[in-house]
C-alpha cells in the first residue's frame, strides 16, 4: 500500500500487483463491475460528486435529510 500526505488528507493506493488484498481485488474486479447494485451506486456517486455543494444541501433539506 502506498500513501501520500496532502495537507490534512492522506491518499492511499493499493498496489494491485504486490499487495495480497490488491491481488484479491484484481481477481474480483469483474464481479464488482458487473453487479447491478454497484453500477447504480457508481452512477449515484458520480451525480453527487458532480453536483454543486450548495445545490446538494438544498436538495437534501427539501426531502428532510438534513436539519
Amino acid at each position: 500500500m502506498e500513501s501520500q500526505k496532502d495537507g490534512r488528507w492522506v491518499h492511499y493506493k493499493i498496489s494491485l500487483q504486490s499487495d495480497a488484498f490488491g491481488l484479491v481485488l484484481k481477481r474480483m474486479r469483474h464481479v464488482f463491475e458487473n453487479d447491478e447494485e454497484n453500477r447504480k451506486d457508481r452512477e449515484l456517486m458520480a451525480e453527487i460528486t458532480s453536483c454543486d455543494l450548495e445545490e446538494l444541501c438544498r436538495r437534501q433539506r427539501e426531502v428532510g435529510c438534513c436539519p
